[in-house]
């Protein structure tokens, strides 16, 4: 399990009252991007990330790439093909060219940078390898990306064939396919150490502001010549065009639809917290409930916590100032924010005992949002002025169950038009401790225009790119 210390701490003009947070985790090592505790991947197969080619998965299917689990290794298990490995392997290349796989993203993106993992090919692994993205139109209705000769094919059979091989002739044609696109080089060829615990993570940043700037859809991962690599992930943020998407289609006078702005499949990102110990709060945001725990948010025990727990006999809760917090960020920002629900699926022993959640309003950045000189794959809270004010008041909680509180009922509380104009942010404050889900905050997006626009849309591509400090 991860234990990394997050020492952000966002800018505020209210909090709840007199919480003490978490001890923190150990503190990050600074060869560990911040993109991997608050990127979203991309190359998530849970996601629907899939892989639509690879020219040869003759000891293991490149499938393997995108699982969630970490890799697996058993010394004893072999098949007609040789040794079972855990990841995507390719036989040794006696034919000119290279060995290359087409994966198509979970959602059209943002990219901040990759992690490759090699673990177990310590004798195999591809000594070398690039990677290419590009941004294929009709992405939302080429579901099956039929512009690939076989895609379909591999997705009605549920992926690749261990043992088989693309013939010459579909190599040709795929190579002919990508061709038609402008494909990107995010990262240029670079040797891979072989997959023993201390060398078989590889982190690859971009290194050209402009490439994070624009969205993908495709990745192609490139062997050179051959060889195995265990898992990769894209990490960064869903671009989801709200103008074009939902703000083109309305008629005059017509109101938006109530969407969960808060989902990752809307852009909204998990951008900070307290402690981390056990889940990040990129989790919170994911589609469907919960895999298990560990896809989820949790924190750490309290080790201060009380050796008698009490009740507030005035409010029935915990009596406690022990507490966690985590920052979500909207896709895009709404007027008010209508229904909310929490979701602690699968957290029966280890749920928060209560929660209170707040919105922000955010102001402005201090610094020039295009300023190269500022690292942009960094959360600065310093630069931010978030306004908090209380969306849902402490509130009781259970295990494994979904909680939706909504405003019309007068579960949520709407903040006050003349100050705060507008809703950009989520807090999550959970007592004392615990774990939770999923959070899905709706609303209706509001345009975002002017100076408004220029901004929070800086802030979502540039200073807050999913990215934690």
């Amino acid at each position: 399990m991860s234990q990394n210390k997050d020492t952000s701490t966002p800018s505020t003009t209210s909090s709840p009252s007199k919480m003490t947070t978490n001890q923190p985790d150990l503190v990050l090592e600074p060869a560990v991007p911040r993109f991997t505790q608050y990127g979203t991947n991309l190359t998530d197969g849970n996601l629907n990330s899939r892989v639509i080619f690879a020219t040869d998965e003759f000891f293991a299917v490149a499938d393997n790439l995108l699982k969630r689990e970490d890799p697996e290794f058993d010394p004893n298990a072999y098949c007609s093909q040789g040794k079972v490995m855990d990841g995507w392997e390719s036989r040794r290349r006696r034919k000119p060219g290279h060995d290359w796989c087409v994966i198509r993203l979970a959602y059209r993106g943002l990219i901040a940078g990759f992690e490759v993992d090699t673990a177990f090919f310590t004798g195999n692994f591809a000594p070398r390898i690039s990677i290419q993205a590009a941004n294929i139109p009709n992405y939302l209705d080429d579901e099956h990306d039929e512009w690939m000769p076989g895609s379909f094919d591999r997705f009605e059979r549920g992926g690749g064939i261990r043992g088989s091989k693309a013939n010459d002739e579909l190599i040709a044609k795929a190579q002919a396919a990508c061709d038609e696109y402008e494909w990107h080089t995010l990262v240029p060829m670079s040797k891979l150490r072989p997959g023993y615990q201390d060398t078989r993570i590889h982190y690859f940043a971009l290194a050209d502001a402009n490439l994070k700037r624009i969205p993908f859809t495709h990745i192609r991962v490139n062997y050179f010549p051959d060889g195995g690599v265990a898992r990769l992930k894209a990490y960064g943020s869903c671009s989801y065009n709200y103008q074009e998407r939902v703000f083109a289609k309305l008629k005059p006078g017509e109101r938006p639809p109530l969407m969960e702005l808060s989902s990752m499949a809307k852009g909204g990102r998990g951008l900070a917290c307290s402690n981390k110990h056990f889940g990040v709060p990129r989790n919170l945001l994911k589609p469907g409930r919960g895999i298990d725990m560990g896809d989820g948010w949790e924190t750490a025990r309290h080790l201060d916590r009380p050796a008698t727990i009490e009740i507030n006999p005035e409010t029935g809760l915990v009596d406690t100032e022990l507490g966690d917090w985590a920052i979500l960020q909207l896709g895009n920002i709404t007027e008010c924010i209508e229904k909310l629900q929490i979701d602690t699926c699968h957290f029966k022993g280890n749920y928060p005992e209560s929660i209170y959640v707040e919105a922000g309003c955010a102001r402005n950045l201090n610094k020039p949002i295009n300023d190269e000189s500022v690292d942009h794959d960094d959360v600065k809270f310093n630069d931010l002025t978030i306004e908090w004010f209380p969306l849902l008041l402490r509130t009781k909680l259970g295990p494994d169950k979904i909680y939706t509180f909504e405003l019309e009922k007068g579960q949520l509380t709407e903040p006050l038009p003349e100050n705060r104009p507008y809703i950009s942010h989520i807090r999550v404050n959970i007592y004392p401790d615990g774990g939770i889900s999923r959070v899905r905050a709706f609303g209706r997006p509001k345009r975002m225009v002017g100076e408004l626009n220029r901004v929070l849309s800086g802030m979502r591509i540039s200073k807050l790119a999913a990215l934690g400090e």
